[in-house]
């Protein structure tokens, strides 16, 4: 008589468990497509710019250099060439680039550990019901 008692229980324990690891499972899948979606708008977004460009001050055409495709990759639209930058940083000595800046890692570690909090969540309470 007890075994009837207890085999329904264990069947819905085991439905329980299912529906957290589809949970977890559907997170991660989330995820990875979150992941993947930045990556294609990357690869969209970070072509390469045109050859050349004229310089904003002399007017001269010249080949894109590391920096100017840099600020071409952050939606810049002046270019200066090389001596018109030099210039520019002779006569503004105080300015220094800065070390921070960029797409950093702060956004996807929240997500990260914002999903394994829910799935943490949700496990220990579907498994205490």
């Amino acid at each position: 008589m007890s075994e009837l008692i207890m085999a329904p229980m264990e069947c819905a324990a085991a439905v329980v468990f299912d529906d957290n690891i589809l949970m977890i499972v559907v997170l991660v899948g989330l995820l990875i497509g979150i992941i993947v979606i930045r990556a294609i708008i990357r690869l969209i977004f970070m072509a390469k710019p045109p050859a050349t460009f004229r310089c904003a001050r002399c007017k001269r055409e010249v080949p894109h250099n590391n920096r100017t495709i840099e600020a071409w990759r952050s939606g810049k639209h002046k270019f200066f060439c090389q001596e018109c930058h030099q210039k520019w940083r002779e006569m503004h000595p105080a300015v220094r680039e800065s070390s921070g800046g960029g797409s950093g890692c702060m956004l996807p570690l929240a997500l990260i550990l914002s999903l394994i909090a829910i799935g943490t969540y949700s496990v220990t309470r579907f498994n205490a019901s």
